[in-house]
């Protein structure tokens, strides 16, 4: 349980919204609760978070901290035992993106004109790049070791992170941050349809995927586990290419791809299509579907449990479904009542979340049993869980909530 009890939480809860524009009345903070709940598994709110016009939430490093920041120009920091608020980080435009370095001491941010790095405890500037227009910024992260600040926008641009000096500008084609699990490669988006991947610890070139897509239709890549493979969604392909030879391992077509999803083997992908109505498993080597489930929606998404003997969808339509991933057996079908956002899967596979309108669910994966409802007055418009599914951020357009979250074996 919480290390708050309910009298010091509402107190708590009203310090907080003390001399701050009311952002969440007091009705909505009595709403805010958890119900249905049996014993193995059972929610406290730590606290309420104000932040107005949330964008996103993120986790330090060891989790100890949080950060969030949203349209009132600000990257807030906060202590993710207590909800006690850490520095307050002003800028002036609109924020892009924020990133926690490696040990979570230091936050860099992106803004239009400017990317800054900052001391996540004290808020103190490190270092500030400048843009002008009509060059832009819109992300921002740091190489593998830390010595280089990675920035993207309308270029995307090398610097010194101690100096803030500008080393190089990648070739045209690069803009977003693709980049991969160890921050040494990305790929670019060319207008012909080719993919370039840079590297940069030589500063040049990797590799050029030729004509993986039509010219302008590449719309979505991403790495393998080890990056060594990519896969690239256009308009009505997917692709997977060997980055060591430059060539396509396999191909498939279906109309308006979105996400196409890996197993951990690398054998199968999972591939989904707006208004489509479909998933399909389908063999890596070869392209050919050896499942078809039926799930009808706009959008749909989907996810491997731990073993992948089983697979999630979920779809706006307001259902989740559990498949065998071997025989292809519905298994369990869990209805919303509403559009449903998001759901993962909890607790090894045991269970599942699912995110709809201004609540939050965890099912057994097993029965369909419903173990918990977090409500909120406002809709919940993300989540955030840290690693060990004991820590729970909300989010709504005035702020966050979170959550203590114990599971009991």
């Amino acid at each position: 349980m919480s290390k708050f009890g309910s009298a010091q939480l509402w107190q708590r809860r009203t310090i907080i919204l003390m001399g701050i524009p009311v952002i969440c009345p007091i009705l909505a903070l009595n709403s805010v609760h958890a119900q249905d709940a049996p014993a193995h598994v059972t929610a406290q709110t730590i606290a309420y978070l104000p932040h107005e016009g949330l964008v996103r939430a993120k986790f330090s490093p060891d989790e100890t901290m949080l950060l969030t920041w949203g349209s009132d120009n600000a990257v807030r920091v906060w202590d993710s035992l207590t909800g006690a608020e850490l520095p307050v980080l002003p800028h002036e435009g609109a924020i892009h993106s924020a990133e926690w370095n490696s040990d979570g001491t230091q936050i860099v941010t992106a803004t239009t004109e400017t990317v800054r790095v900052l001391d996540s405890s004290t808020g103190e500037l490190i270092t500030v790049l400048h843009n002008s227009s009509p060059k832009t910024f819109s992300s921002a992260d740091w190489n593998s070791d830390e010595t280089r600040l990675i920035t993207g926008g309308s270029e995307m641009q090398v610097w010194d992170a101690s100096t803030g000096q500008l080393l190089y500008t990648l070739p045209e084609g690069f803009s977003s941050l693709g980049l991969n699990h160890d921050h040494t490669l990305t790929y670019g988006w060319m207008e012909d349809g080719s993919v370039p991947v840079w590297n940069f610890v030589t500063g040049e070139f990797e590799i050029t995927l030729e004509n993986a897509c039509e010219p302008y239709d590449v719309r979505y890549t991403s790495w393998n586990e080890n990056d060594t493979r990519l896969m690239i969604n256009c308009t009505d392909s997917a692709s997977v290419w060997d980055l060591l030879t430059g060539e396509r391992s396999v191909s498939v077509v279906h109309a308006n791809y979105i996400s196409p999803r890996w197993n951990m083997d690398e054998t199968r992908i999972v591939t989904t299509a707006r208004g489509h109505d479909f998933v399909y498993v389908r063999d890596t080597t070869t392209g050919e579907i050896l499942l078809t489930l039926p799930h009808k929606g706009f959008f749909v998404g989907t996810s491997w449990n731990v073993d992948e003997t089983r697979l999630l969808t979920w779809s706006d339509y307001g259902t989740a479904r559990i498949w065998n991933a071997i025989t292809g057996e519905e298994e369990l079908v869990i209805p919303h009542n509403v559009t449903l956002f998001e759901a993962r899967w909890m607790n090894n596979g045991a269970e599942i979340f699912t995110r709809s309108g201004s609540n939050a669910y965890i099912w057994d994966s097993i029965t369909g049993e419903k173990l918990l409802t977090l409500a909120q007055a406002t809709d919940m418009t993300r989540s955030y869980w840290n690693s060990d599914e004991s820590r729970l951020v909300t989010g709504s357009y005035d702020g966050a909530w979170l959550w203590e979250i114990t599971w009991e074996q």
